[in-house]
């Protein structure tokens, strides 16, 4: 007789983001999940680690995953408070960005 794995025990088996998605019955777009993973994973990671699910059950973790994986989808693709940038590099590329910027109107002419 064979047991079915734990949660944690599927866990540790999954590959890429879509399988989050999948196991965890959240639906997504592929087109936008491709080019928003790392995004989405991380701010999952961020949110669980709010959560004490140390010794939580099967169902408890399962809640818990599906709800912090819906909501970092949803941060990550309709923006809003959560829209920074997840990750620092990303951030710190903006703001140099804008520190390089400079608008026409500051330029002058020097003759």
């Amino acid at each position: 007789m064979t047991t079915t794995p734990s949660l944690r025990e599927r866990l540790r088996t999954l590959d890429a983001a879509e399988d989050f998605f999948e196991l965890f019955a959240v639906s997504y777009d592929p087109a936008v999940l491709r080019v928003t993973r790392l995004h989405v994973l991380q701010r999952l990671g961020a949110r669980l680690v709010k959560e004490a699910l140390d010794d939580a059950d099967d169902a408890t973790l399962e809640e818990a995953y599906r709800r912090a994986l819906t909501a970092a989808y949803r941060a990550v693709v309709e923006g809003g408070a959560d829209a920074r940038p997840a990750f620092a590099v990303f951030e710190r590329a903006r703001r140099q960005e804008q520190a390089r910027f400079v608008a026409l109107d500051q330029l002058e002419l020097v003759r």
